[in-house]
């Protein structure tokens, strides 16, 4: 692996995660083998000091590098950004640390952004695509949440609130030109704020974490309602809005 300058970059945020950690990046590195990558971990200054696991991986898994992010918020969303900042690839990709997100589905995203697509999303809404262990609830919170952003938000995807993307360069370069992004799931932002042509969206089997608990938690709700709203008034601002759309068969 050329380490000047790697193809693809994989962030991704933690917080404690130390139960977790070292079988995803087990997975992603092992399923990477022979390709030029990185992995970028942020963490958010665990308690369970998950960033002093990671530090101790990177000195075998010479692909892994730490961020730590100390004296600020802990908030998803600029961890991730901050990863991104500092990712030297040319294909950008954000996963969870906590096991829901596979390291075998990984290729098949890279190779659609190969093929042409701006954005390749893992998808639990298509056809082959799965979540285990959901209670009947969560999935159906899940599933009207979606139909109602992917309508008011002009967006074709099926997964919306997927948290498992690869995504090229300039769509992340062109989000982050419009100005301070905010939220909970990124992958809106990219959509409306880096204008993607076209996407393909990769089946995807998602399970519950394997340990530890849910960072989704009320006001991170309300914030994410609100970064709704400043997205659809950022679609109304801007001039002939067009929804993105499905690759063609490749």
């Amino acid at each position: 692996m050329s380490l000047c300058s790697p193809r693809i970059s994989i962030v991704i945020p933690t917080y404690n995660e130390r139960d977790n950690i070292g079988e995803t990046l087990s997975g992603v590195t092992a399923i990477l083998a022979g390709s030029e990558y990185e992995v970028v971990v942020v963490d958010d200054d665990s308690p369970d000091r998950t960033w002093e696991v990671v530090e101790g991986l990177s000195a075998t898994m010479t692909s892994v590098r730490l961020i730590r992010r100390t004296a600020v918020k802990r908030d998803l969303v600029r961890s991730v950004l901050e990863g991104l900042r500092a990712a030297r690839g040319t294909i950008l990709g954000k996963m969870d640390a906590d096991g829901s997100h596979l390291p075998r589905h990984i290729p098949a995203l890279v190779q659609a952004i190969e093929n042409g697509c701006d954005l390749a999303v893992g998808s639990r809404y298509i056809a082959g695509g799965s979540i285990v262990a959901w209670p009947t609830h969560r999935l159906w919170l899940s599933k009207t949440a979606t139909k109602i952003l992917r309508s008011l938000l002009q967006i074709e995807l099926c997964d919306p609130l997927s948290g498992f993307y690869f995504v090229r360069r300039e769509i992340y370069e062109r989000m982050a030109e419009t100005g301070t992004v905010r939220g909970f799931k990124l992958l809106l932002e990219l959509c409306v704020r880096g204008r993607p042509r076209h996407f393909a969206e990769i089946p995807i089997v998602f399970h519950n974490r394997a340990h530890g608990v849910s960072k989704l938690s009320a006001p991170v709700i309300f914030h994410s309602f609100v970064a709704v709203l400043r997205l659809v008034a950022f679609n109304l601002r801007r001039p002939n809005t067009k929804s993105i759309h499905a690759a063609p068969p490749l």
